[in-house]
């Protein structure tokens, strides 16, 4: 037993000393009793410079929302450890953050406190920079003028700007976790989740990566054509369908008006009695209404002034 304890107690010096964290044994008066080569990395303190001294000259306080002296802090502690971030001090008077987790143990009749802890410096750089680009995304995503949708590969709505708030009518909240068959109306919205469900399993895309006019359908039940383009991209590991979507209503409309407008002008143009025609640069007649043809049309075909005549 005397050699499994020796045993045990060099693997145990030996991960204390090569483990990243730093670790600092303390005893029930706040006097530090190990200190380990990471602790003395953390802190700039050498060991025989720092065994004996009290804790709180590197960690003055674990909750510093209480006036406390740290070791009156973790006395208080019951018998689950504590997990928190604090401010340490290293050599030269630095203050820098410290993710800190202190136990209780035991030894010889004596109570004393484990503690393990890290900087959190870069970490807190690296959250910063993750939260000024997640802001970042999330100003453009909102101010983006056509309408961005997110899915899972089950159909259910993961984001929703608000230029789609505005093309659909709906308020985010009122669509997040439904399925995005709503938003469709029939047959699409019957057959959609079969169309997921098919390229889920054999990944034949007719519309991924590609554009395509549909009909959306608005909270108060009408419809409307709309240009949608669909990507797929992975969040997490999961597979993640992006919408983006535009009304199309007012293109329709000015094509239709558009229409009109030259049938009208044909119409017109075609019932003067008067000849009236359109060249191009190349002096070569590019439009003819009925009167032009008439007055100069011959029996074994036009003549060459009629190349690439619009009828």
């Amino acid at each position: 037993m005397k050699l499994i304890s020796n045993h045990l107690e060099q693997v145990y010096k030996k991960l204390i000393g090569t483990a990243i964290d730093a670790i600092l044994m303390v005893d029930d008066s706040g006097a530090i009793v190990h200190f380990s080569h990471s602790a003395e990395l953390l802190f700039g303190y050498a060991y025989s410079d720092y065994v004996g001294r009290q804790i709180k000259t590197l960690i003055p306080k674990f909750n510093h929302n209480i006036n406390k002296d740290f070791i009156e802090e973790i006395n208080e502690i019951r018998a689950e450890p504590i997990i928190g971030e604090v401010i340490g001090k290293k050599k030269g008077n630095i203050s820098f953050p410290i993710l800190l987790s202190i136990d209780k143990t035991e030894l010889n009749g004596k109570q004393y406190y484990l503690c393990f802890c890290h900087d959190s410096s870069s970490y807190k750089k690296a959250l910063s920079e993750k939260l000024k680009v997640e802001s970042l995304q999330s100003a453009m995503f909102n101010a983006a003028v056509d309408g961005i949708i997110t899915i899972t590969k089950q159909g259910l709505i993961l984001s929703f700007n608000h230029a789609a708030e505005n093309l659909f009518g709906y308020k985010s909240e009122e669509v997040i976790n439904k399925n995005v068959k709503v938003l469709m109306p029939s047959p699409h919205q019957e057959n959609h989740d079969s169309y997921l469900a098919n390229y889920n399993n054999s990944k034949d895309a007719q519309i991924i990566g590609t554009g395509r006019d549909v009909m959306g359908r608005r909270k108060n039940g009408t419809n409307f054509p709309m240009r949608l383009s669909v990507g797929e991209s992975e969040v997490n590991n999961e597979v993640v369908f992006i919408g983006i979507c535009h009304d199309l209503t007012d293109y329709h409309n000015t094509q239709n008006k558009l229409a009109k407008a030259e049938e009208r002008y044909k119409n017109i143009v075609e019932c003067q009695g008067q000849i009236v025609c359109r060249i191009n640069n190349e002096l070569k007649v590019t439009f003819a209404n009925q009167s032009f043809q008439d007055i100069f049309k011959k029996e074994k075909g036009n003549p060459p002034i009629f190349n690439g005549v619009q009828k």
